[in-house]
């Protein structure tokens, strides 16, 4: 429409920048100086975190507001189609967690957020920026993320408290995994193999598998809870490839073996 100021959205999206990069994040002797310059005047987010830990789907997802499953860009090589083969993902924090740094209009300042937030949130808020009011969907399809604007701005709360993310196979191996993390507790879900759970505050760097010990069935069930809610909100169909006898109906660790 004539006379109506439309925003100049900028986004910078550097390929493969880890969290442990920049010092804005964590002491590291990378210099950032300008991103570090940029936390002055910008909301930090501690809990970022991408949809799927490979160029083209990642990307594809800021595109769309999608998870892969929704846009079907699963790998680098090969859109549309997702390997199931009897290898193990590689969903650690490392790779999963990305820094992210948002810059809202007019005079900010320096703020930190620890809400969980992936990159179909950047889609929202985009939309969000350039019509003016939240938006739910795009070109039909219902977004997966929701905008960030007020989460920056301090005025609403946040309904997320764990993050969901995919892996459909690529040339590091062919296989599809599902992941929920809470911060505290990170399930994954292996379809083709051993599933994976770590106590992320004793174990960070997740070398220790405690799926199948004893005394773990409440927490083991509670994650899968939050793994299902989300496949089923996003409508990812993977879902019905569970198997029951191991993750559903396993009572204690009779049935289970490593």
């Amino acid at each position: 429409m004539a006379g109506v100021s439309r925003p100049n959205v900028l986004i910078f999206l550097c390929d493969q920048l880890r969290i442990d990069l920049l010092s804005c994040y964590q002491e590291t002797l990378v210099r950032t100086p300008n991103i570090t310059e940029l936390t002055g005047d910008s909301c930090l987010f501690e809990r970022a975190y991408t949809p799927c830990a490979i160029c083209s789907p990642a990307r594809a997802s800021l595109l769309t507001g999608l998870y892969p499953h929704g846009h079907h860009m699963f790998n680098n090589s090969s859109p549309r189609y997702s390997y199931c083969q009897h290898l193990r993902p590689d969903m650690y924090d490392e790779t999963y967690r990305i820094p992210l740094l948002f810059k809202t209009p007019g005079p900010g300042g320096a703020s930190r957020n620890s809400s969980f937030v992936h990159l179909m949130d950047v889609t929202a808020t985009c939309l969000h920026l350039m019509t003016g009011m939240e938006q739910e969907s795009l070109t039909g399809r219902s977004l997966h993320g929701r905008s960030l604007l007020p989460l920056a701005a301090g005025e609403a709360e946040w309904p997320r408290v764990v993050h969901y993310a995919q892996y459909h196979g690529d040339w590091y191996g062919h296989y599809s995994a599902r992941m929920v993390t809470d911060g505290r507790w990170k399930l994954v879900w292996n379809l083709t193999d051993l599933c994976e759970l770590y106590d992320l505050e004793n174990d960070p760097h997740e070398l220790k598998n405690r799926f199948y010990d004893p005394g773990l069935e409440e927490v083991r069930a509670a994650y899968f809870e939050y793994l299902t809610a989300e496949a089923q909100r996003t409508g990812d169909g993977q879902l019905r490839l569970r198997n029951p006898q191991v993750e559903i109906e396993a009572q204690g660790t009779a049935g289970l073996r490593v």
